[in-house]
């Protein structure tokens, strides 16, 4: 009787293993999945969240200023906006220096101001709730908040295919 409790008691254990391994698995940042929701604060102190914007398509970008990649990329991506401002589009960038003036030394760098909201996260809580492991790392999110794609690093040809990607996500 004690050994079919214990059987009975292991498969019940293994059973609600296996629903826990289910549920994280719906919760991973990948293609096809919901983006999870988060808020921050903006370079010029503007609470603000990520579903703010639902309805439409997002660019979520992780960036830092010493990050060569980066350097290049933010400059395309307010490009990028400001060639489809009018497109119910919105790109979200988040920082994570540690210290603000290092983000806003770069920003000051750029031959214009950026026209969509910079999030300073120097605990980098936005980037662990999305498990970014390099810089830069751009998620593309769609009208719906489901994750469509996903890049880590920047160079030249990855301005074509971001191009492609968000006309894509227009339509």
């Amino acid at each position: 009787m004690k050994k079919s409790i214990i059987i009975i008691l292991i498969i019940i254990l293994f059973g609600k293993l296996n629903q826990l391994s289910v549920l994280a698995e719906d919760n991973d940042i990948k293609v096809g999945n919901s983006a999870p929701d988060f808020s921050g604060v903006t370079i010029d102190g503007r609470e603000m969240k990520l579903s703010e914007f639902k309805g439409r398509v997002i660019l979520l970008d992780f960036w830092a200023s010493w990050c060569a990649p980066c350097q290049k990329e933010l400059p395309y991506l307010m490009q990028l906006f400001d060639d489809n401002d009018d497109k119910n589009f919105m790109i979200i960038a988040v920082n994570i220096d540690k210290k603000i003036e290092q983000a806003q030394k770069f920003l000051d760098k750029l031959k214009e101001k950026a026209h969509f909201p910079i999030i300073w996260d120097s605990k980098s809580v936005i980037p662990a709730l999305y498990k970014i492991e390099s810089m830069p790392t751009t998620i593309f999110i769609d009208k719906t908040g489901v994750i469509r794609y996903i890049h880590t690093g920047f160079t030249d040809s990855s301005k074509e295919i971001l191009k492609q990607e968000l006309e894509e996500l227009l339509k």
